[in-house]
């Protein structure tokens, strides 16, 4: 589900890539994939919208969620935004 959701955000259709992480978020929220998919569904969100309210989303959602995952990290700058 996490490649197929890439590929979508890589050929910009954003709708389906936000849908099919949404999908694997709900089906499987424990999987090694989830802090990934909630991190590219929050980039999804803003490349759609340019709102930045979505990536700094990115950040609380990991850091409440997958607090030692490596994707919190990388997602750490948006907090400052």
């Amino acid at each position: 589900m996490l490649g197929i959701a890439k590929c979508h955000f890589e050929l910009g259709k954003l709708d389906e890539a936000i849908s099919m992480l949404g999908s694997l978020l709900e089906k499987y929220p424990e999987s090694d994939f989830a802090p990934e998919a909630v991190y590219l569904q929050g980039v999804s969100r803003y490349k759609k919208t340019h709102d930045a309210k979505h990536v700094k989303e990115i950040y609380t959602s990991l850091l409440s969620e997958y607090p030692s995952s490596p994707w919190t990290k990388r997602a750490s700058p948006y907090r400052l935004l």
